[in-house]
């Protein structure tokens, strides 16, 4: 994977159209810096935020494509709202965190099916996309440690999520 990144004080291979791999697209975070970026994995082996582990990963990965599993905010708690999304009617909120899903449902008009309020019989429940957690709409919250750089997308799943 190649990503339009070059910084000067990094030890990465760089193609000759000018584009770095690996580990460039990963700058150390400055001390001052607000947004930190953590190379988790490499080609599925953990890393964990070791750039010389990053590095070794990258330079003997096979072929000319690397897949870079990056965090984020790595350890720290996410801040600010999050748009949450019903989908297919593509209702939309954005709220704070905490807020209950049956209130946000409620805000944009979205048809939710409750029966036993209480979350065990299925009937309200939504899974996200990104992550495939069931959300029981008539008990969850917001949760706080969703990263809001994408919205959390939900689609109704009633009964279908039983085994969980």
């Amino acid at each position: 994977m190649l990503f339009p990144y070059n910084n000067s004080n990094m030890n990465s291979r760089v193609s000759p159209d000018g584009f770095s791999a690996g580990a460039g697209a990963c700058p150390r975070p400055s001390a001052g810096s607000a947004r930190r970026r953590v190379v988790l994995a490499v080609e599925g082996t953990p890393c964990e935020g070791d750039l010389d582990k990053v590095v070794e990963l990258v330079m003997g990965s096979p072929g000319d494509k690397v897949t870079i599993t990056l965090c984020r905010n790595y350890l720290r708690s996410p801040k600010g709202p999050i748009k949450v999304v019903f989908r297919p009617s593509g209702g939309m909120a954005t709220v704070g965190r905490g807020n209950n899903f049956t209130d946000i449902a409620s805000s944009v008009q979205e048809d939710v099916n409750y029966s036993c309020q209480e979350g065990w019989c299925g009937s309200c429940w939504h899974r996200e996309v990104a992550t495939g957690k069931v959300v029981r709409m008539c008990t969850d919250e917001v949760p706080g440690v969703w990263d809001n750089v994408m919205p959390m997308t939900l689609v109704a799943a009633p009964e279908t999520n039983r085994k969980e």
